[in-house]
């Protein structure tokens, strides 16, 4: 604690076990929750053993890219966006897949 601010440790990150003993949507909900908190680089872990594990699931791939681009990794940030829009080009996160994916672009430039 800091002050009146309480300080949360940051996740551990996943082991060999709690790969295995998840299912790819259940490594998805940890990665997204670990995203949620400002956690990239353990969210990275998590939805690229989602992603190994069931390629085609969409979800995985948007998550992963906004790790991606969370720590910067722009490339894989982009390259994750387009896997999503290829698996799921009406999906929920379509407009803004699309639009990380133009600020990517741009940013490039």
């Amino acid at each position: 604690m800091i002050g009146d601010i309480e300080l949360e440790a940051p996740a551990p990150a996943p082991t060999g076990a709690a790969f295995r003993s998840r299912s790819s949507q259940g490594l998805v909900a940890l990665g997204k929750k670990m995203v949620d908190k400002q956690q990239h680089g353990v969210a990275i872990a998590y939805l690229r053993a989602a992603t190994l594990e069931d390629p085609q699931l969409a979800e995985a791939w948007f998550y992963l890219a906004v790790a991606y681009e969370g720590v910067g990794r722009d490339d894989e940030a982009a390259r994750s966006f387009q896997r999503y829009l290829s698996l799921a080009p009406s999906g929920a996160h379509r407009a803004d897949a699309s639009t990380r994916l133009a600020q990517i672009d741009e940013r490039e430039f």
